[in-house]
């Protein structure tokens, strides 16, 4: 059925949408849209033709952005040229610093795409990110940034430790005074907010009675049931403790609230990769792996890390 009050569909046997009853009674107001601020109707936000424009605006402000970042450079004429493309598609008070962002961003991914990042790349990026003047909370507020930035430190630590280099950690958080480094080991990675899990082996008996007791006269049997038992083995995997992984040029570290330990590089037999983790089996008899779970697609470079770090 059609609404009597916007002439679109209402739904089966529904005389009209809630929505526009209520603004007829003037208990709800008409929608505006929020690009123009023109009326929409009762039921669209924003007009389509404003939403065209709008975006069209955000792709060309992306590609400048992107091209500058590719060449280093975030000159006043790049500023302006964005301020001007926002001014002819309905400006917001964010849209030129959110445009940098993603400029960095599509940059950084282009540089990303072989899974290195060379020291000519990182400068030409980290000129752009100061001569536009970015401030770091925008690349939490834009979507993805934080994620491109990360992968970002991580081809940047690799390929340090790929030329023989250690990179001392930009800022020193509170999860490194958790530890007590030795002055022969330097700090490289911390990981907050980790499981750490073990293998275990369950033993358990399990056993039953075999055969009949014969009743041959009152109060006498003669044979019986025989109890036998075995012992069943099983692999289990525990969640032991939640905490910080610390990675530095001699040890792992873990410091949780029941479960503190550091695991020297030449006790590792082996180290195991997984996409959201690493597993460690140390050099001892009977060994059982240690499992580190850093988060979803961060296992990797642990992996790459600590096996780097471990033939330094």
């Amino acid at each position: 059925m059609k609404c009597e009050y916007c002439d679109e569909d209402a739904g089966f046997m529904m005389a009209f949408h809630i929505d526009c009853k209520a603004i007829d009674d003037g208990k709800l107001a008409r929608r505006r849209c929020n690009l123009c601020g023109g009326d929409v109707g009762f039921m669209r936000h924003p007009h389509e033709e404003c939403r065209a424009v709008y975006d069209g605006g955000q792709a060309r402000m992306a590609a400048l952005a992107t091209d500058a970042a590719l060449n280093g450079y975030g000159s006043p004429k790049l500023r302006a040229e964005l301020q001007k493309t926002a001014a002819d598609t309905y400006p917001d008070a964010e849209r030129v610093e959110h445009a940098l962002v993603r400029g960095w961003m599509n940059a950084a991914e282009i540089a990303l795409d072989d899974h290195l990042l060379s020291e000519d790349e990182e400068r030409v990026l980290d000129a752009y990110v100061r001569d536009t003047g970015i401030q770091p909370h925008y690349f939490v507020s834009v979507e993805g940034a934080a994620d491109t930035q990360k992968k970002f430190r991580y081809s940047r630590t690799l390929r340090d430790m790929n030329e023989g280099k250690v990179r001392v950690p930009e800022s020193v958080s509170d999860a490194w005074s958790n530890f007590n480094f030795t002055k022969s080991e330097t700090p490289v990675w911390a990981f907050e907010g980790v499981r750490y899990l073990e293998d275990k082996v369950e033993r358990e008996r399990v056993g039953g009675s075999r055969g009949a007791a014969v009743r041959v006269a009152k109060g006498v049997y003669i044979g019986g049931s025989q109890f036998r038992s075995r012992t069943v083995e099983t692999d289990v995997t525990v969640h032991v403790d939640t905490g910080t992984l610390a990675v530095t040029t001699k040890n792992l570290y873990f410091s949780g609230r029941r479960r503190p330990f550091r695991i020297p590089y030449d006790r590792v037999v082996a180290f195991d990769n997984y996409s959201d983790g690493i597993g460690v089996t140390r050099d001892a008899a009977n060994a059982l792996p240690q499992t580190f779970v850093v988060g979803q697609g961060d296992g990797w470079f642990l992996c790459n890390l600590v096996t780097r770090v471990s033939r330094r």
